[in-house]
């Protein structure tokens, strides 16, 4: 009998830096909008609004970037998660996209 063949699939060490990277990417751009709020922006519904407005549309461009990042097949990005994930992911994210940048009304 032969033994069976091993399938190996991506490590998890390339999943881990991707999300680490993204996730301070999106901190940071959530930064950008709390470092320009000032005490104007939340003193009506007008100003609440806006400041949320500002809020997704920031969020929601960041997530359209890393949507066209996540299928762009950067050879040293695919080596690390394996393009089945990034399409997987770039699947996944795109709702949440389109949600974010539909809460930006102005």
């Amino acid at each position: 009998m032969s033994t069976p063949t091993r399938i190996y699939k991506h490590s998890t060490a390339g999943t881990d830096w991707a999300a680490l990277l993204l996730g301070g990417g999106l901190g940071l751009t959530l930064a950008l909008q709390l470092t320009t709020v000032r005490k104007s922006d939340l003193t009506s519904v007008y100003a609440d609004l806006a400041s949320f407005s500002r809020l997704t549309a920031l969020v929601g461009t960041y997530l359209a970037i890393v949507g066209i990042f996540l299928v762009a097949r950067i050879p040293w990005v695919e080596r690390g998660v394996g393009h089945d994930r990034l399409v997987t992911w770039h699947r996944n994210l795109g709702p949440w996209d389109y949600c974010r940048r539909c809460g930006y009304k102005k």
